[in-house]
Formats: structure tokens, sequence, C-alpha cells
């Protein structure tokens, strides 16, 4: 095998070690980006539960406020 061959393998080698780097560190990635989407799902529909109780609460306050009015 000559000085080039050496050379040009040594690269391929790099090269491709590289390439399998970068698509495992991806899917790494990858994996914790759709935890944590997963995460902000729950964490959104609790949000809207405790607004939907607020409009509640505001709407009931705002029914007594019309009823003490009237009398």
């Amino acid at each position: 095998m000559g000085l080039w061959e050496m050379v040009v393998l040594i690269v391929l080698i790099s090269t491709i070690g590289d390439v399998f780097h970068r698509h495992y560190k991806t899917k790494e990635r990858q994996s914790t980006m759709n935890n944590q989407f997963s995460g902000l799902g729950d964490q959104l529909n609790r949000i809207e539960e405790r607004l939907g109780n607020l409009e509640t609460l505001v709407v009931e306050e705002e029914k007594h406020k019309d009823f003490d009015r009237a009398l």
C-alpha cells in the first residue's frame, strides 16, 4: 500500500466515523426534544384547565356583582 492510498484510507475512515458520530448525536437531540415537547403538552393542558377555572370564577363574580346591583 502506497503513501497516497494510506492517506485516502485514513481520510475515508475519519469521514465515515464523523458521519456516524453526527448521526447518533442528532438522534440523541431528537429524543431529548421529543421528551421536552411531551412535557410541554402536559403543561399546556394544565394551564388550559386553570384558565377555564379562572374564567368560571370571573363569570361567577360578575353574576354576583350584577345581582348585588339589582338589590
